[in-house]
């Protein structure tokens, strides 16, 4: 997990957490049991987890937007 983390660092990802709810942020390992989850909107706060606590289930490659 800490690889594919590494290397999709500029990507968006779906990120599950406590296998409740899934998120679209920006990832970047704080340390070998951290993850820091941060949002596209810089108005939001970054939130860190540990690694136990979350699952990558894939890359955004792209959004519809509905008017």
């Amino acid at each position: 997990m800490k690889k594919i983390i590494k290397s999709l660092k500029s990507k968006v990802l779906a990120i599950l957490i406590d296998n409740q709810e899934v998120t679209l942020k920006f990832a970047k390992l704080v340390d070998k049991k951290l993850i820091q989850l941060i949002p596209a909107n810089k108005n939001l706060k970054p939130k860190s987890y540990n690694l136990e606590r979350i699952e990558v289930q894939g890359i955004v490659i792209g959004q519809i937007r509905v008017l």
